[in-house]
């Protein structure tokens, strides 16, 4: 698995160590803003690597939860098949998915109703 607080550390430390390499500058003039700009540059992109990690943290939760849902539901269907009445496990199965897929708000709406 992708271990993303490891890339993370590793990235933020090659681009320290690239900021401080490029802080010595035998031909600079006084003034000058290459490097500052560099370091801007180089700041920019450790946020965007950041956000790309975030994004990606966000993702492995959201497949988590998806992975547990989906064994939920196939913990129902092994615990509530008819062996020997197919047409009604079908049945069952058909809606028992559209009840998982309609979500809890239209789940509670159902029993209310």
């Amino acid at each position: 698995m992708y271990n993303v607080k490891f890339a993370n550390e590793q990235f933020i430390k090659t681009a320290a160590y690239l900021a401080r390499d490029m802080d010595y500058d035998p031909q600079a003039k006084p003034g000058q803003t290459q490097i500052e700009n560099w370091r801007e540059a180089t700041m920019k992109i450790i946020h965007q690597h950041k956000a790309a990690h975030k994004e990606i943290e966000l993702l492995q939760d959201q497949n988590k939860k998806l992975n547990a849902l989906l064994e939920n539901m196939q913990a129902d269907v092994r615990n509530y098949l008819i062996p020997d009445k197919t047409e009604c496990n079908q049945a069952w199965l058909v809606s028992r998915f559209i009840w998982w897929l309609d979500g809890p708000d239209q789940r509670e709406a159902q029993k209310t109703a």
